[in-house]
């Protein structure tokens, strides 16, 4: 069968995007049942699919698919490190969000580049920050002669 083409799993902000093309794949090919712990119809597709699973993760995650038994227990591995990674950068990125200030040397656009970069990182895990909440972190961090600017944003609100 032809191949899609997708990028490998090379870090974990990008897992749900990749899980579902990988899912996706692995169906096409035809190894999503034994991914899945349905029986093995044979040694050599298990062995298959776990070498198709090594493919699509690339080698950041290579070594954690290759040392499972099996493409089913790899596939758990890969969720299950998603899974603990994903706690802690919701954690990480929620804490940089929440204290938020722009820099001294830093223009506003890259302020609010930053503050969309800790968002998208955010959503990838699957925390989705309310707008409110967006832009009070945002107006929080600017300092006083942002006052005007503050004040006619949150007024607009009302």
């Amino acid at each position: 069968m032809g191949k899609l083409k997708f990028e490998p799993l090379v870090k974990l902000e990008r897992y749900i995007e990749w899980e579902r093309a990988a899912r996706n794949h692995m169906i096409r090919e035809g190894f999503w049942d034994i991914a899945t712990k349905k029986p093995t119809v044979s040694e050599l597709k298990g062995q298959q699919a776990k070498s198709e699973m090594v493919l699509l993760v690339g080698a950041a995650f290579g070594k954690l698919v290759d040392e499972s038994p099996n493409a089913a227990v790899a596939w758990d591995r890969l969720h299950k490190e998603f899974i603990m990674q994903m706690s802690a950068r919701q954690l990480e990125y929620n804490a940089r969000l929440t204290a938020l200030t722009i820099d001294r040397d830093e223009d506003i656009s890259a302020y609010f580049l930053r503050a969309e970069h800790y968002r998208d990182v955010l959503a990838a895990t699957g925390f989705v920050i309310p707008e409110c909440v967006m832009i009070a972190n945002v107006l929080k961090g600017l300092p006083p002669e942002y006052a005007v600017v503050k004040t006619t944003i949150t007024a607009g609100g009302e």
